[in-house]
């Protein structure tokens, strides 16, 4: 059986606001800078 990760987000010029939740857990959320380095770690942390 696969989990599903669903992810909202609003994104701006210097910043990325993300809320996500896998299956049916209760969403999380977390802001990252837009810039290479803040997109690396949204993605390690994702």
């Amino acid at each position: 059986m696969s989990k599903v990760i669903m992810v909202g987000c609003d994104l701006h010029d210097r910043s990325m606001f993300l809320k996500y939740a896998v299956g049916t857990q209760e969403p999380l959320q977390a802001t990252y800078v837009n810039d290479v380095k803040g997109r690396l770690k949204m993605i390690l942390e994702l």
